[in-house]
């Protein structure tokens, strides 16, 4: 993966690297 850590904090889900920082599909 190429986030920091800070990122799995608020975003731990198995898709990362879709939609992922500006408007991430909240399901």
């Amino acid at each position: 993966m190429a986030f920091p850590k800070a990122f799995y904090k608020w975003r731990p889900h198995p898709w990362h690297g879709l939609d992922v920082g500006v408007n991430p599909p909240e399901v």
